[in-house]
C-alpha cells in the first residue's frame, strides 16, 4: 500500500497540533468509506448487469428463470472491505505515528534522489 504524501502531512500537522489519537481514527474512517463505497458501487453495478442479462436470457429462451442475488458473496465483500480498509489506514499510519515530529518533517520534506 502507498501511503501518499497528503495524508503523511496531515498527520504530521495533526500531531504538531496534539490529536495524535484522532489521527488513526481519521485515516481509519476516510479508508472506511472510500472502501465500502466502491464496494456498493460494484456491487449496485454487478447487480444490475446480472439482472439484465437475466431478463436478456428469459427473452431470449422463452424460460422462467429466476434472478438469483449471491448474499454470500455480499457478506463476504462487505467482510472483506472493512478488513482492508482498516488495515490499508491503520498500518501506515501508525508506522508513521511511532516516529517523532522532527524525523517526519525531516523524511517528507527532504529532496528525494528521484527529484535530482
Amino acid at each position: 500500500f502507498f501511503f501518499n504524501d497528503t495524508a503523511t502531512t496531515e498527520i504530521y500537522t495533526e500531531q504538531i497540533v496534539g490529536s495524535v489519537r484522532c489521527v488513526q481514527e481519521t485515516d481509519i474512517g476516510e479508508a472506511f468509506v472510500l472502501v465500502f463505497a466502491s464496494s456498493l458501487l460494484g456491487i449496485f453495478i454487478g447487480t444490475f448487469i446480472g439482472w439484465t442479462m437475466t431478463i436478456q436470457r428469459i427473452l431470449f429462451t422463452q424460460l422462467p428463470i429466476k434472478f438469483l442475488f449471491p448474499t454470500q458473496n455480499l457478506l463476504i465483500v462487505f467482510g472483506l472491505s472493512i478488513l482492508f480498509a482498516i488495515g490499508s489506514s491503520y498500518i501506515p499510519a501508525r508506522r508513521i505515528m511511532n516516529n517523532q515530529i522532527s524525523q517526519i518533517c525531516l523524511l517528507y520534506t527532504s529532496p528525494s534522489p528521484r527529484d535530482s
